[in-house]
């Protein structure tokens, strides 16, 4: 359940044969490793058939995991190109990312500079986009 709305029921959408999470587990996708990645270049990947996102500082290939999601692919395309981390604490805080999602580990998010972002400091997100287009308008 969602910390922001106790007592709702989360629905799941059937992953299909063979794409439950120990399947994921099991799996070894072909991920390129990277060390240092900008979130210029972490925003170049945001479709479908090339999906990085930023979750807690670190860059993840999300791109395989699409058949794998339990709540399919909607959410993870939301985060695509961009920092997901507030996305993700909303529906997952409790469940530990780095483990799930090792095999899909690109590397350490770096200001422009090539620098090591503060602790606390931030990459724009997804929740600030959104406010931003809501002022907008």
């Amino acid at each position: 359940m969602s910390e922001a709305e106790p007592g709702k029921v989360r629905r799941k959408m059937a992953v299909g044969e063979g794409r439950s999470m120990m399947h994921w587990l099991n799996l070894r996708p072909n991920v390129k490793r990277l060390r240092r990645v900008t979130m210029s270049e972490v925003k170049k990947h945001n479709t479908r058939e090339d999906c990085w996102s930023v979750y807690r500082g670190k860059v993840y290939d999300m791109t395989p995991f699409f058949e794998y999601h339990p709540g399919g692919p909607k959410y993870i395309l939301m985060a695509a190109g961009k920092d997901g981390t507030k996305l993700f604490d909303k529906y997952h805080k409790w469940v530990n990312i780095d483990f799930i999602m090792e095999k899909c580990f690109v590397g350490i998010l770096v200001n422009e500079d090539g620098s090591v972002p503060a602790p606390g400091e931030e990459s724009e997100s997804i929740e600030e986009e959104e406010s931003e287009q809501t002022q907008d308008e």
